[in-house]
């Protein structure tokens, strides 16, 4: 008779390595050996194409070091179901241009290649939960897909238990109003190869004519658009991600818990409108009108507030600091030069491997739309969809309530008309010293717009493409989302501080707090 095993895939961001996720699967594994961790709970009906219970056991607990690539385990107290954490290794480095879904496509090879170790030592894998930092956040969801769109599906037999991203860009990198933003979109689809073009909705992942059966009709469309140089109608990757007619919303609604943690000030590379999946930031426009308040007080609006005794200074004597004005014309030049080859170079090596790849998987675009349960199945996915609709998302569903009842009606009134949001009230007594609170699970159904209300943008706010407002829309429809925010004001980028990326930076050691308050309610 096999063990039972739960396993926590973890998945690293972009330019990562599996060391950048090494305090979160370190975490997990403290936290899985207590005896009161949480546990997860079985259902009778899973919204996937799963419909077996699985009964509830006790844990114990093993890990593949992410450091030597062996296995060590720890025992738990009259446990006999083991807990197992793969940190993902095959996209390390600039392996992460090349693209989500083939990214994800190595993140599966590893998970097969890790349940067939495990088969191998009599255990069996009855659970799963999967946890993404940054772009590793989008490869999990692809990685979703690809389990989802097996025959028999992967969750057929697997319970899908944990769902976590941190800082990850769920809506892709938003376009601001600025000079800046357009220069850095511009550069950053290009040189970051496919990835790039994902991330900044450049892709053509899915086109529209992948999803009917070929007419006549539409053959001589199709015939005429190359004749005329016109482009078919094309879907980005990341809108087809959180579209619920297909696997990839399917497998993620079906989990027991999905959590998303971002950071709400400071983070240069995630911003909180793609991090935490809303369309409105109060943090930037507070931060704004406080600026405005000091311009008018007389004071400099461009100082940052004293973190210590006086306005920030140069880290450098008088001498070092005279060469570097003199050397600066010259070296920002070269560094600029440098970086963009380099960026060229790596771009090169990345569609080498995706070529090669492609190759070897062999069915072209056709191959990689089918396996994700996608192509020409116009009928396949209006039943996803049907199902979806019909099974998962349903407001009186007892299994998918959301507690409101502590929420007064000033509360609902004040989040619909956007004067104030529910988050601030864990900053109100932050002192800068104490820990960093991380606010309340917020609802996502209390973010959803006043569609009565004409819509009101702010200057700090991005100006957002209708797929990502799309895809604010269905993935804060989820009712077991529940999202967390970080607070690191003084922070010169919070992106890697919410996972402790790298705790030889004493900056990062505090986001060891954020990761502690994840494991701590992590279903076993």
């Amino acid at each position: 008779m096999p063990y039972p095993v739960h396993l926590l895939v973890v998945t690293h961001g972009l330019w990562g390595t599996r060391k950048h996720v090494g305090y979160i699967a370190k975490s997990a594994l403290e936290h899985a050996q207590r005896a009161s961790a949480p546990r997860s709970k079985g259902r009778s009906v899973s919204p996937t194409r799963s419909t077996s219970r699985i009964p509830a056991e006790k844990t114990g607990v093993s890990t593949r070091d992410s450091a030597i690539g062996t296995v060590s385990g720890a025992p738990a107290a009259g446990g006999d179901v083991r807990f197992v954490v793969l940190s993902a290794s095959m996209n390390e480095d600039t392996r992460t241009y090349d693209g989500i879904d083939i990214c994800a496509e190595r993140v599966v090879e590893e998970i097969d290649s890790e349940i067939a170790r495990i088969e191998e030592e009599g255990g069996e894998v009855t659970r799963f939960s999967i946890v993404g930092y940054s772009l590793g956040g989008l490869v999990a969801r692809y990685v979703l897909g690809l389990l989802e769109s097996r025959t028999p599906s992967f969750f057929s037999k697997v319970r899908p238990v944990n769902f976590t991203t941190f800082a990850s860009p769920a809506i892709g990198i938003p376009r601001y109003q600025s000079f800046w933003s357009v220069v850095i979109r511009f550069l950053g689809a290009r040189l970051l190869s496919r990835t790039g073009s994902q991330l900044y909705e450049k892709d053509r992942f899915l086109p529209a004519s992948f999803l009917t059966e070929p007419s006549e009709k539409s053959c001589k469309k199709g015939a005429f658009s190359k004749l005329t140089f016109q482009r078919e109608k094309a879907e980005p990757l990341l809108a087809v991600l959180a579209d619920p007619r297909y696997n990839f919303y399917k497998a993620l609604a079906a989990f027991e818990r999905i959590d998303i943690y971002a950071n709400s000030v400071q983070d240069r590379t995630v911003p909180y409108i793609t991090g935490g999946i809303v369309d409105h930031d109060p943090f930037a426009l507070a931060r704004a009108r406080a600026k405005k308040a000091a311009e008018l007080r007389g004071e400099d609006p461009e100082v940052e507030p004293d973190i210590i005794e006086g306005g920030l200074e140069i880290p450098f004597s008088r001498p070092v600091s005279l060469a570097v004005i003199v050397f600066l014309p010259i070296a920002l030049p070269a560094a600029l030069c440098y970086l963009v080859g380099r960026f060229l170079l790596q771009g090169r090596e990345s569609k080498r491997r995706i070529r090669d790849i492609r190759t070897a998987t062999g069915g072209g675009r056709e191959g990689v739309l089918a396996r994700v349960g996608l192509g020409r199945l116009g009928a396949q996915v209006r039943s996803a969809f049907e199902e979806v609709s019909d099974e998962t998302l349903q407001p009186d569903n007892p299994e998918h309530e959301v507690e409101t009842s502590h929420l007064t009606a000033e509360d609902l009134e004040e989040e619909n008309t956007r004067l104030k949001h529910p988050s601030f009230a864990a900053f109100a007594s932050y002192g800068g010293t104490e820990t960093p609170p991380i606010a309340r699970a917020v609802s996502p159904a209390l973010e959803l717009r006043d569609e009565s209300k004409p819509e009101k943008r702010h200057p700090t706010d991005p100006i957002l493409s209708e797929a990502q407002k799309a895809m604010i829309k269905n993935l804060n429809a989820l009712p077991q989302m529940k999202k967390h925010l970080s607070y690191f004001p003084h922070a010169r980028n919070a992106h890697g501080k919410i996972i402790a990326r790298d705790l030889s930076y004493v900056e990062h050691r505090e986001g060891m707090k954020v990761v502690d308050a994840w494991a701590s309610q992590l279903r076993i």
